[in-house]
C-alpha cells in the first residue's frame, strides 16, 4: 500500500465518526484506530474495610 493511500485512509478516519478501520489489500494489512484523547477511567477495586461503630457522646 503506498503512502498516499495510507494518508488518505488516516484523513478519512480522522474526519469521520469511525473509531477503527482495518483494510487488507493483497498481503498488506493496515489497521487505524482513532484515539479519543481523553484517558479512560480505570476501575480500582479496594479491599473491604472493617465495620466501624460510632457512639453518641454522653
Amino acid at each position: 500500500m503506498d503512502l498516499r493511500k495510507l494518508k488518505t485512509l488516516i484523513d478519512l478516519v480522522a474526519e469521520s465518526d469511525i473509531a477503527e478501520l482495518e483494510v487488507t489489500e493483497g498481503e498488506s494489512k493496515v489497521r487505524i484506530v482513532k484515539s479519543s484523547g481523553v484517558p479512560q477511567n480505570q476501575l480500582v477495586m479496594m479491599p473491604p474495610q472493617g465495620m466501624t461503630q460510632h457512639y453518641a457522646a454522653p
